[in-house]
């Protein structure tokens, strides 16, 4: 798998770089950047650790197992600096207890046993499944507001953008423009900038730039 960095406001592709020298399988869905250190989420709950290389370049990178394949298919991952650790978004949580709600685990970075490095949020949304006639709701990537610190989560499935805070409280729900064709990924930069990426299908991807807040 390649890192690619592109500049989102010229939509110009600035550089590319491999982890290790051969083909890495795996179910790649989301990036994020802490403390100058690059952490890749599959979709089974395992992390792939490297930091950022030249362009052109092949990196060497840390596996580190979750073990959380059992509880969720994971889609996204943002670094929460307040308490310096990653927050794991769960698409589709396997455990029925837990269904009509949005499941975020904490992997704290700090070096301790893999238990203890780990903690969940569950925030109950049955209230707005209800309003707006969804089943669930099942986040594609998340990210933390610069500005108020909340976590912000985009729903590909469902087109809605929801906010809440670090203690679990629900902040906003809003729809996207229906111009999405397939909203993957959210990030929100330090000058007030909210990006949404959506999958190209057959055709390129695109990055759509929003005044936030």
């Amino acid at each position: 798998r390649r890192g690619v960095e592109i500049d989102y406001r010229r939509g110009v592709l600035t550089k590319k770089f491999s982890l290790g020298d051969r083909r890495i399988k795996g179910d790649f869905e989301g990036i994020t950047i802490a403390n100058g250190v690059v952490f890749m989420l599959a979709s089974n709950g395992k992390i792939y650790e490297f930091r950022e290389g030249a362009n052109g370049s092949h990196v060497a990178y840390t596996i580190h197992d979750t073990g959380l394949k059992p509880q969720c298919e994971f889609e996204g991952v943002a670094f929460d600096p307040a308490i310096n650790a990653l927050l794991l978004a769960c698409k589709h949580g396997h455990d029925k207890q837990i269904q009509g709600a949005i499941v975020i685990y904490r992997w704290s970075l700090v070096m301790t046993d893999s238990a203890s490095r780990l903690t969940r949020l569950i925030v109950p949304v049955d209230s707005i499944l209800a309003a707006n006639g969804w089943k669930n709701l099942h986040p594609s990537d998340i990210t933390i507001d610069p500005l108020t610190g909340n976590y912000v989560i985009v729903a590909s499935l469902e087109k809605a953008l929801i906010s809440i805070t670090p203690a679990g409280a629900l902040v906003f729900v809003r729809p996207l423009p229906a111009s999405h064709p397939q909203p993957e990924g959210v990030a929100i930069t330090k000058d007030g900038i909210l990006l949404v990426s959506d999958e190209g299908g057959q055709g390129s991807g695109i990055i759509t730039l929003y005044k936030w807040p």
